[in-house]
């Protein structure tokens, strides 16, 4: 059982996915096969490398939504 704030939900944990995704835009097969295998809730990645041209369907496909903060180099 998770409490959030005053509320209890029952269910499935929470399943998440921490990925240093280094130019993941080489490893986006890699990065499917982790997806399909852990069948996360929240999947958090770092050092992605994207860049703002690059759409979030390209790599994360529309089952979640995404929230990204690019850098520029």
């Amino acid at each position: 059982m998770v409490t959030a704030g005053s509320q209890q939900i029952e269910g499935k944990p929470l399943v998440l996915l921490q990925v240093n995704c280094r130019s993941i835009l080489s490893k986006i097969s890699e990065f499917g096969n982790l997806v399909d295998t852990y069948n996360p809730d929240v999947i958090i990645g770092t050092e992605s490398w994207l860049r703002e041209e690059i759409k979030n369907n390209e790599v994360f496909g529309d089952d979640y939504t995404s929230f990204r903060r690019d850098m520029c180099p």
